[in-house]
């Protein structure tokens, strides 16, 4: 990742992205000559794979597009990288400053992180279970408090992130925090039993109107998290009127 965002591309990868482009385009002949052989059924499924050849297609030429790109030059060296089990918080920081170092230089203006890696033990004091197997606590307090050691170190690192957001001034317009929408939630609202209803969510930054509440929902009732959705896109510029069930966005951000 730290080479993708500022380093120059290398022969090698860029011959690797070639390389790939070349197969491609014999997929795609071979693709074309097949369709006029199968029947009308199996020609859907083609058109189906067909899709999804296309689309990595795109992909690889957006990539040789990006290598070919002037990179910033990173203000740090390029970091080790976490890979062991166990490492996932050290990983997990490491990849939050890469996203602000991402979006500070501008080399991207949308960042997805999904935090992976919860079957191992993690190396934090008190703590002598894996993550996964503290999610499913069945509410025993031993694990409950192993549990909340882990997550409160994970949100003191996003605390950290946002810190740094808020520390880095862009231009006129304010901090990068002012101008940078941070949304962080779970897959599932009770990880213990695989409900994902009533997820937890914490929404920062991006300069809306009524930031420092927590706003409680009804637990039975649930209000749809697609409304949120729909605010941070409307807010981000995207004129949709729409998401998923949702018709409206949330007033209640202002």
């Amino acid at each position: 990742l730290f080479e993708n965002l500022f380093g120059p591309a290398t022969t090698g990868k860029k011959g690797q992205l070639k390389q790939k482009s070349g197969i491609m385009e014999l997929v795609h002949a071979e693709t074309k000559k097949l369709s006029r052989e199968v029947s009308s059924g199996d020609r859907e499924k083609l058109d189906q794979f067909t899709s999804a050849v296309r689309d990595l297609d795109a992909q690889i030429e957006n990539d040789l597009k990006w290598a070919d790109q002037p990179k910033p030059v990173a203000p740090i060296a390029e970091p080790v990288a976490y890979n062991k089990s166990g490492e996932l918080l050290k990983r997990y920081a490491q990849m939050l400053e890469l996203s602000r170092l991402a979006l500070e230089t501008d080399s991207t203006r949308f960042v997805a992180l999904h935090l992976n890696g919860g079957g191992a033990t993690l190396k934090l004091k008190g703590v002598g279970r894996e993550y996964h197997d503290l999610s499913h606590h069945g509410k025993d307090p031993v694990k409950l408090q192993q549990l909340a050691r882990i997550e409160e170190t994970l949100m003191g690192q996003v605390g950290d992130f946002l810190t740094q957001l808020k520390s880095a001034s862009v231009s006129d317009s304010g901090s990068l925090l002012d101008q940078t929408s941070v949304l962080l939630t779970s897959n599932l609202g009770n990880a213990s039993s695989h409900s994902n209803e009533n997820m937890p969510v914490i929404l920062a930054g991006g300069g809306y109107a009524s930031h420092g509440q927590h706003l409680a929902f009804d637990r039975s009732n649930n209000y749809a998290l697609s409304r949120l959705y729909l605010s941070v896109m409307q807010k981000t510029g995207l004129n949709l009127s729409s998401f998923s069930t949702a018709t409206q966005a949330m007033a209640e951000l202002g």
